[in-house]
């Protein structure tokens, strides 16, 4: 009689050979692919290595300053006239690339010092930790624990002050809802709005202004706003701060001049609505008492300062 104790394996054992065979083919693969991308950063740097000796060989025998120009797979040599020893015109560095830049490290040779060097922008993978140079994290919300890869950004800090109110006679116990914004921030429009009813406390100089506590959560829903777009844009309610916001915008791009337009009220609606202001009130006429306000454009425009540092924010900068 047919005995399926004796003859092959059963449906059990099958699965089971089947799922430890998938988790060792993938253990090769993570495995094979480390040691691919840790092959291909070592062959950049060896070429960067040979342009070198052969720069400083042609310069001690009189020879043209030039090398051989030998592209390593996945990788590109820049440097003015092609293979000229001198470096790139910007930098005076010969650089070697990578075409992935979120899986490996760039490298970097100066002709006069004698130097090389390697920058790698990918904190969060710790396979080329030797190349990785980033500017100190300040953050809060991306510091250095939040988990998310680290980008080096050019970070634009503004502030919003008090806002006046567009209608009259109400009084202090009455519900007001912020106008829409759109921001221009390097390029990208950005529009806030549907933050719902604040209240407002208190005249000022004959003005009814919006309590401190409503700016707050303005800045708090602007601040989320912006952390929901795409492409390289977060921000961040600033640290030292409450009314103000730092913008972090996608690598190499500088927040020259953050542009805030507030849209009028709707037609036919007779709610109370209240108008950021980037800035404080400074009773200047010649700008409605607004700080930063370009009345011939009728918008708000500011050139912040602007420091380099580093955001932990899962952003491509690359």
């Amino acid at each position: 009689m047919f005995n399926s104790k004796d003859n092959g394996f059963s449906l059990i054992e099958l699965i089971v050979v089947l799922i430890i065979t998938a988790i060792l083919a993938q253990i090769g693969y993570v495995t094979w692919n480390l040691q691919i991308r840790k092959s291909r950063a070592f062959a950049a740097k060896t070429a960067i290595k040979n342009i070198k000796k052969e720069c400083e060989a042609n310069r001690d025998l009189g020879l043209d300053s030039i090398f051989t120009l030998l592209e390593p797979r996945g990788y590109g040599i820049n440097s003015r006239d092609t293979n000229s020893c001198l470096g790139e015109i910007a930098s005076g560095l010969i650089s070697a690339i990578p075409n992935k830049r979120n899986k490996y490290p760039s490298y970097f040779y100066d002709f006069k010092s004698g130097d090389i060097s390697c920058d790698y922008k990918n904190s969060k993978d710790k396979l080329f930790t030797e190349c990785i140079n980033l500017p100190p994290n300040k953050s809060i919300a991306f510091g250095p624990d939040s988990g998310l890869s680290c980008r080096e950004v050019k970070v634009g800090s503004t502030h919003f002050g008090y806002s006046q109110i567009f209608t009259a006679g109400y009084s202090s116990g009455s519900q007001l809802k912020f106008l829409k914004t759109t921001f221009k921030i390097g390029g990208k429009k950005i529009i806030v709005d549907g933050l719902g009813v604040q209240s407002f406390r208190t005249k000022q100089r004959g003005r009814w202004v919006i309590s401190r506590d409503g700016i707050k959560n303005w800045v708090a829903f602007t601040t989320k706003k912006i952390n929901e777009q795409k492409g390289g844009y977060s921000a961040e309610i600033d640290p030292e701060d409450p009314f103000g916001i730092k913008f972090y915008l996608p690598n190499g791009k500088e927040a020259d001049n953050i542009e805030m337009l507030v849209h009028q009220r709707p037609r036919g609606e007779w709610d109370t609505y209240v108008s950021p202001v980037l800035g404080d009130l400074n009773y200047d006429p010649k700008t409605r008492g607004w700080e930063n306000y370009d009345p011939s454009r009728g918008i708000f425009v500011l050139n912040p300062k602007k420091e380099t540092t580093t955001v932990c924010d899962g952003r491509d900068s690359l």
